[in-house]
């Protein structure tokens, strides 16, 4: 004969005499046990302690305390990245970037979230944090390409058993979508000339005609050394894939290159003084757009449509100092 199932010990008490002899509650359509039916002060004590995790649809950190947490795998994230820093395959400035994205991940999740529980509504919440910081679509993708880096980090390293869902939201948008949405980035060929007579000194006039003449950024520039100029070609290896990229040097950019000391030196990180030093020259310009900040302006210098106005302009007059 089976036992008689117990009466509430009152009639709030959130929880229910199952079958099984064991004190129960369903939350999110599943049954959970919390002790038996002979100490229901002891199961009331075990609900409470997990009641939060469990309507938030989390897996109860104390249920499985060996469980792989949000805080491990940001630490072990970023051990790895220095590791590449010392190795030199991972530049400084990419690792405090992948720091800012694991800030966020334990911001948003907490630093005792079990990684293997979070479901795509969780990377959803993340890619809003994320967003908060992102000032335009393409530097949003970078961070959700990061982020995704992160955590299959977890499963590469075998701390997971499975890769995660990130649901069809935590995804970069498509290049078509980024190009409608940041408007014409290109600088006109009168606006380069404008630049280049703002530039205060030969470095930054240096830094406007490498981007114009050879596509170069930030980056690019700041990496630059004489064994780079084999006469009148620059060959410089692409900074993620280490492929050589050549161009024919101009005359106008071989004269600023003369009156520079390569690799180009300035107090503290020199990447960025160059974005500053870019930054400064084009907010100076006559008709300032919404779109370029002061953060982004200086990689648009080398959009394909500058180069190509500023090409166009240059064979067409045939005089001045870039005739």
């Amino acid at each position: 004969m089976p036992k008689q199932k117990p009466a509430k010990p009152y009639p709030d008490y959130p929880l229910f005499p199952h079958a099984n002899g064991q004190w129960c509650k369903k939350v999110r359509g599943k049954a959970h046990y919390f002790g038996a039916w002979a100490d229901p002060d002891a199961a009331l004590e075990h609900w409470l302690s997990v009641r939060d995790e469990l309507l938030a649809g989390i897996q109860p950190r104390a249920w499985n305390p060996d469980a792989y947490t949000v805080r491990d795998l940001c630490n072990d994230f970023i051990v790895a990245k220095k590791l590449s820093v010392a190795t030199g395959e991972l530049s400084p400035e990419n690792l405090l970037a992948y720091r800012k994205v694991t800030d966020a991940i334990v911001k948003v999740f907490g630093k005792e979230r079990i990684v293997d529980d979070l479901q795509p509504s969780d990377f959803s919440a993340l890619k809003a944090e994320l967003s908060k910081t992102a000032s335009r679509l393409s530097t949003l993708d970078k961070f959700l390409v990061r982020a995704r880096s992160v955590f299959g980090f977890a499963y590469t390293e075998c701390k997971i058993d499975r890769p995660l869902r990130f649901g069809s939201g935590f995804t970069v948008s498509h290049k078509a979508v980024r190009r409608q949405t940041r408007g014409d980035l290109s600088f006109s060929a009168a606006e380069i000339r404008t630049m280049l007579d703002l530039a205060e000194i030969p470095e930054h006039k240096a830094y406007i005609l490498l981007g114009v003449n050879a596509a170069f950024g930030p980056t690019d520039v700041a990496a630059l050394a004489p064994r780079h100029i084999q006469g009148d070609v620059i060959a410089l290896p692409r900074p993620k894939t280490g492929a050589t990229r050549k161009a024919i040097i101009w005359p106008e950019t071989a004269a600023a290159l003369a009156e520079c000391k390569l690799p180009f030196k300035v107090p503290g990180d020199v990447r960025a003084a160059i974005k500053r030093a870019l930054a400064k020259i084009i907010g100076q310009l006559p008709e300032q757009r919404e779109y370029r900040s002061s953060y982004f302006a200086p990689q648009d210098i080398r959009d394909g449509s500058s180069r190509a106005l500023w090409r166009h302009d240059r064979d067409k007059l045939h005089h001045g100092p870039f005739g």
